[in-house]
């Protein structure tokens, strides 16, 4: 499933162009493979398929319909989520930069499918106090909001009210992104019920006790 059509989603920015996506130089994926994309995209081994509304793509698992945002640089983009319904649990939300409002993510997510929204993790687009860090670029391209009103605190209270009143059991927050003061902040709010996901772990879901195991480093 791609997510959106951002040069950091597809493989770089000739991928973009292209309107197709890679994993490496050489290509890894066998051919016929089904690959859930938000817009129009092409690929010479996959079999490409346009989301134009919810899809289940697999038992328990659902594309979400794309959602539209207006970027003020990169300009208009589409962005899709997964759901995944884990039994014992309750339903699963997987975002992968959250460039749509949080607040239209849940609630399609909640008009699509029956299910108690458990956990939500992924990318939320909250690179607040970039300032130091990698992600002073991405703080600015990424933004809604003109430069001169970067996304900052009074946003990440808002995404903390939001998914606070669905009453998540798990928050996993994705390193991209998002900064140490992001981190902080949904830490504080949630306590034991938040991770925050890092490259080389692997987040475990428990299917039987209904809470989630904290991740383990993978081999």
């Amino acid at each position: 499933m791609i997510s959106h059509l951002h040069p950091d989603h597809v493989g770089g920015i000739g991928a973009a162009r292209r309107r197709t996506f890679s994993f490496s130089r050489e290509p890894l994926e066998p051919r016929g493979v089904p690959a859930h994309v938000p817009a129009p995209m092409q690929h010479p081994r996959a079999d490409v398929i346009p989301a134009t509304g919810p899809r289940v793509i697999a038992p328990g698992m659902a594309v979400l319909p794309p959602l539209p945002r207006m970027l003020f640089w990169p300009g208009y983009v589409t962005e899709q989520a997964l759901a995944v319904n884990v039994r014992g649990f309750g339903l699963v939300l997987i975002s992968g930069c959250g460039h749509p409002p949080v607040e239209r993510m849940l609630g399609v997510t909640e008009q699509v499918l029956d299910v108690p929204i458990r956990a939500v993790v992924g990318g939320l687009h909250l690179p607040v106090h970039a300032a130091g860090t990698p992600l002073v670029p991405q703080a600015v391209l990424g933004n809604p909001y003109p430069p001169w009103r970067p996304i900052g605190e009074r946003d990440v209270a808002h995404v903390l009210d939001e998914l606070a009143a669905r009453g998540p059991q798990l928050i996993a927050l994705s390193s991209h992104d998002s900064t140490p003061w992001t981190y902080d902040a949904f830490g504080r709010r949630f306590g034991d019920r938040y991770r925050t996901l890092r490259a080389g772990e692997a987040l475990t879901i428990s299917a039987t006790a209904g809470a989630p195991v904290p991740p383990q480093a993978t081999k």
